[in-house]
């Protein structure tokens, strides 16, 4: 069983999962064998998208797109240390980066990023793949990632993978804000 997990939100305009799951449709269709190994499970706020998903598990399967809702970071961490793939859908801005880039990154997990097609996209993480938001890039990356497995492909090595994150952890961005507070006086 390969577990991809996904943790934010989506939206109509701007971080739209229809093509991914159109991808999951058609993965199901032509590799069915790889398809029954895959459970993807999202985590977070999609009321923007909530008709788009119950359409789509009625044609992809509830028990292969799993939504749950919201949960702790605390949690989230532990969830995203249990699975395979992380899935990441970048902004149509070129100005943003998702901030769960920074969890994703310090479970020291593979992510699979899907970028909006025609928008540049810097690679900030070593491991990190990256694939437009078209059907058959994402199919093709999903199938050889089941098929030979994550470290086989030659484009993530836990090994490379190391990334200092102590400073973004929840307590340590607390910590450093209470310190700049005691040092600021009101008068």
């Amino acid at each position: 069983m390969d577990l991809l997990v996904y943790s934010g939100s989506f939206y109509a305009k701007g971080r739209n999962p229809k093509t991914f799951f159109e991808s999951l449709v058609t993965l199901k269709q032509k590799c069915p064998l790889v398809f029954r190994r895959l459970k993807v499970h999202f985590y977070g706020n999609f009321s923007s998208v909530s008709n788009l998903i119950l359409f789509y598990q009625k044609k992809i399967g509830k028990d292969t797109l799993v939504v749950n809702n919201p949960v702790n970071r605390k949690q989230m961490i532990q969830i995203l240390t249990e699975a395979d793939l992380l899935l990441n859908f970048g902004n149509e801005s070129i100005y943003q980066m998702p901030s769960k880039l920074v969890d994703y990154q310090y479970v020291n997990k593979p992510i699979l990023t899907i970028k909006p097609q025609g928008i540049p996209y810097r690679r900030y993480l070593k491991n990190e793949i990256v694939c437009d938001n078209v059907q058959e890039e994402i199919i093709y990356l999903i199938e050889i990632i089941i098929e030979r497995g994550i470290d086989k492909i030659g484009l993530y090595n836990s090994e490379k993978a190391q990334f200092v994150c102590e400073d973004f952890l929840l307590e340590n961005v607390a910590t450093k804000y209470l310190q700049l507070m005691s040092k600021c006086t009101i008068h």
